[in-house]
């Protein structure tokens, strides 16, 4: 099993703190995409900067700023000579009053394609944001135009809560579109929170039976402690 350890790019780290890992997934802060990873020869991948950053492919007013951001990833992925940009789809909010956000994205996706994305499962609601490409029937959707797909299991465990399904089969349903890529981290109370695996409350080994199944890499979204992190790599990869 692969296994990775995410970034960003401002990160001030050093080799020691992603090492024991088999790669890192770095997400390219605007203005400063490669950071130190730039001078450290090692496997990486790209997660495009998101919502936080200002990125919503669901918003075609905010194309200027969609398009400064995606080809900053992609040229991110070509300087450290990543395989794989992980992508979200985009939002729509009460205030956006977006018409039709997944046409949209689909469209500025499809404008800026790159055959190293993977569009990732996201949440159908988070506080006044309804996401795109939260369930298993619109991430088939962007596969059939030829994207890959990344199932975060926090996300879809999160989604499996909102629409009180059972998580287990809810993520089997996700795991059916075969997955090109995985983001991993720990829940609590049914919700993502980007915790530790070990402090999870959701069933880690059920998720990495489906990782090893896959045998596709997978990325821990988990907190900046190297010491942890290492323990949950060599955990994965038993």
């Amino acid at each position: 099993m692969e296994v990775g350890v995410k970034f960003f790019s401002h990160n001030k780290i050093a080799k020691k703190d992603f090492e024991f890992a088999d790669f890192v997934e770095v997400l390219p802060v605007p203005g400063n995409p490669v950071g130190v990873f730039g001078s450290m020869k090692f496997k990486y991948r790209i997660h495009c900067a998101h919502d936080a950053f200002g990125f919503n492919p669901s918003d075609i007013k905010n194309s200027a700023k969609n398009e400064a951001i995606i080809k900053e990833a992609i040229a991110a992925a070509d300087e450290l000579k990543a395989d794989t940009i992980v992508v979200h789809a985009g939002f729509n909010t009460p205030k956006l009053k977006l018409k039709n956000p997944k046409k949209a994205a689909m469209e500025f996706l499809q404008e800026h394609f790159d055959k190293r994305i993977c569009m990732e499962n996201l949440l159908p609601v988070d506080k006044d944001m309804v996401w795109v490409a939260y369930s298993p029937e619109e991430i088939a959707e962007f596969k059939d135009l030829g994207f890959g797909f990344c199932l975060d299991f926090g996300h879809a465990v999160a989604t499996a809560t909102h629409f009180k399904k059972d998580y287990k089969e809810y993520v089997e349903e996700f795991a059916a579109l075969k997955p090109d890529y995985f983001h991993l981290s720990g829940t609590l109370k049914g919700r993502d929170r980007h915790a530790s695996i070990f402090d999870s409350d959701a069933d880690i080994n059920f998720f990495r039976e489906i990782i090893r199944k896959a045998g596709k890499p997978v990325c821990l979204e988990t907190p900046l402690d190297a010491e942890r992190r290492r323990k949950e790599v060599e955990f994965l990869k038993e």
